[in-house]
Parts: structure tokens; sequence; C-alpha cells
């Protein structure tokens, strides 16, 4: 096969490429008031790659403006399981409990994504 950069094959760069451009088409479709059709590019890049915790964010985010609650809950964790110091599927995941009126869980939301910013912090002191 022939190698990409990096040494990688190519193939792993042209999916990476792909699924970066489904994720920008699928934030803009969001943004357009398409969430339907944002879903099903977040859907592809997720067919590319099952644990892009950034995928899967985007994607709770389309499900939440579908109302498709529950399923948007279970997008966050699975982000979670794929990088647990995304700080971002803690806001996303805590600021839809908040709205749902589940304030001790969406609290338990923040404070983790507290703790993963000071986690962040505290690495990017200690290289400096």
């Amino acid at each position: 096969a022939v190698n990409g950069q990096n040494g990688m094959p190519a193939v792993s760069n042209d999916r990476d490429e792909c699924v970066t451009n489904l994720l920008a088409e699928g934030q803009s479709l969001v943004g357009a008031n398409e969430p339907a059709k944002a879903l099903e590019c977040f859907n592809e890049a997720l067919g590319l790659q099952p644990k892009h915790a950034e995928a899967l964010v985007k994607k709770g985010g389309a499900l939440e403006k579908l109302g498709r609650l529950d399923e948007a809950i279970a997008c966050y964790d699975r982000a979670i399981e794929a990088n647990d110091g995304m700080t971002i599927a803690y806001l996303h995941k805590g600021g839809l409990f908040n709205r749902m009126a589940r304030y001790d869980e969406a609290l338990q939301c923040y404070e983790q994504a507290l703790r993963t910013q000071e986690k962040k912090t505290a690495v990017e002191k200690a290289a400096a």
C-alpha cells in the first residue's frame, strides 16, 4: 500500500479527512436548523470511526434538537467513554440534564468538566 504522511497508510488519512469533512458538513446543517440531515453526516462519520468522541458529541447535539434526549445522553456517555478528558462532552451532558430539571446529575457533569479542565491545566503547567 502507498504510504501517506507520517508513514501512515494513505487510507487512514483519507478516512480522517472524510470524517473531518462530514463533521463540518453536519455542523453547518445543525446551524441551518437541519438536525435530521446533520444526524446523517454524524452517523456516516461514526461509521468510519465509531469511537470518534467529537462526532459523538455533535451527534448528541443533533439528537437533542430532534427531541431524542435519551439517545443524546447515550451519545455523550459514549463520547466520555471514548475520551474521558473531553470537557465539552460533560458540559453538553450537564446542560441537557439542566434543561431536563435533573439538577443533581447536571451538577455531577459540571463538576466532572471542571476536573477534566483542571487536569489539562496541570499537565500544561508541568510541560512548560
